[in-house]
Order: structure tokens, then sequence, then C-alpha cells
């Protein structure tokens, strides 16, 4: 089978809806070998599968990079004010305290509803 035969245009870094109702992420190609390159946000294997066998998986274009990811990138505002992009640079500074601008972010995070621990958004709480 040629390149003009393909059936399939799979979309890396997109998010599919496999039969049973699993959400994969996209995350590489093999041109060589037209394999897509998957993975699912639990404990389960990464995987690849021929780009043609994809045919039955439905892209789901309303599904974001937040929150489905597995280190998410954070909204917007997130990384024009703070150079904070995602959900792992954000719990290290929350984690440190050590930001000029701390509760500001914290009360970001709280206006958007991240799911973020309450012992980092509220370190006072924490008990020795």
């Amino acid at each position: 089978m040629t390149m003009t035969d393909k059936t399939v245009d799979a979309v890396i870094g997109a998010f599919y809806e496999l039969p049973d109702g699993r959400i994969a992420r996209t995350y590489g190609w093999s041109g060589s070998t037209r394999m897509v390159a998957y993975y699912f946000d639990t404990d389960e294997p990464r995987g690849r599968i021929f780009e043609d066998d994809m045919a039955d998986w439905k892209l789901r274009s309303d599904l974001a990079d937040f929150p489905n990811a597995r280190d998410p990138r954070l909204p917007r505002e997130f990384d024009l004010h703070w150079d904070i992009k995602y959900m792992s640079e954000l719990k290290r500074v929350l984690r440190s305290g050590d930001h000029d601008y701390i509760d500001e972010i914290r009360e970001m995070v709280t206006s958007h509803s991240l799911p973020i621990d309450e012992a980092l958004l509220n370190p006072s709480k924490i008990r020795p």
C-alpha cells in the first residue's frame, strides 16, 4: 500500500476515543512503519497502532490539553503573568512558596478551580 492509499490521517497530540470508551492521546508517528504511538492517563502501558487500524477511533477535538493530559498545560493567564506553563511547574512553585506573587498565584488557582491539594494552597494549615 502506498502513502496515497492511506485512509486515516492521524492527528498527533490529539485525543481519541476508542470503541470501548477509553480515551487515548497520540504523541508520535513513524513514517516508515506508519504506526501511531499513544498512551492512556492510567497505568496501562504505552502502545502503537497502524494508522489504518485507527479507522474506528473517534477524534475528540472537544477534549483540550487541560485537564486531560498527564502534565497539563495551564490556562494562559499563568504563562502570561508568571511564566508558569504546566501543572508540574505550578506544583513546584506552590511547594516552595518562593515566588514574589505567591498569593496572586494561589488566588488564580482557586479562581480556575484547578485540582491542587489544599495543603499547597494553604501551607499554614499544614500540621508539623
